[in-house]
């Protein structure tokens, strides 16, 4: 006896772009994803790694490993947390390539820069952080994250001129 074997249909060119399509998709999700996460520790008085280099769209987490407190504050006021406590941790998210030098506002002499690339995937227009030139309002939401989950939340405007409201 012989087998019948069901009658092939030929595939579509299209076919085979939606499988190209969907693969270079994962891949550039897989590299937006694993660019989004970068962390600081501070302990001993110091920011570690001192300068850290990430890609635009990447989320950095400073955390205080330290057993006093301090604070991670942006040299030209992009962003600042509150006291960070032993085992807090601040986060904010760069959107804009540059260079941002950052410090401890209660330990002066305690320094640290991002330094952030242009990134492989388009920033999101909506999300917080720089936009637009120098005479554009800079508006950023800060959100620390304590051990205990609660969460402590700040807003700010600052002006071009240096002012805030």
């Amino acid at each position: 006896m012989q087998r019948l074997r069901p009658e092939r249909r030929p595939r579509s060119p299209s076919a085979g772009l939606l499988v190209a399509a969907l693969a270079a998709a994962t891949l550039l999700f897989l590299d937006a994803a694993a660019a989004q996460d970068a962390e600081v520790k501070i302990d001993n008085f110091t920011f570690a790694p001192p300068s850290l280099t990430v890609k635009a769209g990447t989320t950095v987490t400073w955390r205080n490993e330290d057993d006093i407190p301090h604070t991670v504050a942006s040299s030209v006021r992009v962003f600042k947390s509150t006291a960070l406590d032993t085992d807090d941790s601040f986060s904010f998210t760069f959107t804009e390539p540059g260079s941002y030098d950052y410090f401890c506002s209660l330990h002066p002499h305690m320094r640290g820069k991002i330094v952030v690339e242009p990134g492989t995937h388009a920033a999101n227009p909506r999300s917080p952080g720089l936009r637009g030139g120098a005479s554009s309002l800079l508006r950023t939401r800060l959100t620390p994250q304590f051990p205990d989950n609660r969460e402590n939340t700040a807003n700010f405007v600052d002006l071009a001129d240096g002012s805030t409201i």
